[in-house]
């Protein structure tokens, strides 16, 4: 971790913006505005050399979501984003493919399986790879993706066993979707049986949902809200 306070104040952009990011995702608060104000003017905007950092400003673009509403922030995300799409026609093809897809899904609002697919594409077609990591890397995402794919099995049998897509046909039978909100939102190998149960729960939810909108009547749906608020008020 000091190595990464260190990195924070580095002059190079890539180096400061990736230690801010891992500081933060680690749960340490450091100043955005502190950090980047050298690589800005005296106007308060960032230097138009920076552009040529194609690594960094993708860096610099990945920080700006971890925005806790400083104002360099929002003007590091305009700043990237603008000229990352401007860089993009002049790029060799994978790097093209790799900025524009890091623009379309930003790192921290998209899935983490998504972007570790995105991130080991890229550093296949690179011309010198460090193997050693990339194969780390891919072991890695091996691993979680045989275990997202028996976490989604064993929902499926459950939810076939329960048989409620052919007890209420009208209802949605949509167990692969039902599944990425806990893959999304629990991370780790650790939370497998949570991700599991958490799915169970969340289909319950779509069936109630669906009954309530397609056939409940309007005197079940008065009993039902009146039996969820007396419950509330009971809590």
């Amino acid at each position: 971790m000091d190595a990464c306070v260190d990195l924070v104040h580095s002059d190079d952009l890539l180096d400061a913006t990736l230690s801010l990011r891992l500081m933060r995702e680690a749960g340490y608060y450091v100043s955005a505005d502190d950090v980047l104000r050298k690589f800005t003017n005296d106007n308060g905007d960032f230097n138009h050399g920076l552009t040529k950092d194609i690594r960094g400003m993708l860096s610099l673009q990945d920080m700006s979501y971890l925005n806790m509403g400083e104002p360099s922030l929002y003007k590091a995300n305009e700043f990237s984003g603008k000229h990352l799409r401007l860089a993009i026609k002049y790029l060799e093809p994978s790097l093209a493919r790799y900025v524009r897809r890091s623009l379309d899904h930003p790192y921290h609002v998209s899935l983490m399986q998504y972007k570790a697919r995105h991130h080991l594409s890229y550093l296949q077609s690179l011309p010198t790879r460090n193997t050693s990591i990339e194969n780390l890397a891919l072991a890695e995402f091996q691993i979680k993706k045989l275990q997202h794919q028996r976490e989604i099995q064993e929902v499926k049998r459950w939810w076939k066993d329960l048989g409620l897509a052919k007890e209420i046909p009208f209802a949605r039978d949509q167990v692969l979707k039902w599944f990425m909100w806990p893959m999304t939102v629990l991370e780790g190998l650790s939370f497998s049986r949570y991700r599991i149960e958490i799915t169970k729960i969340v289909s319950m939810v779509y069936i109630v949902d669906d009954i309530f909108d397609l056939v409940a009547t309007q005197n079940e749906l008065s009993l039902f809200n009146e039996i969820q608020t007396s419950e509330n008020i009971a809590y």
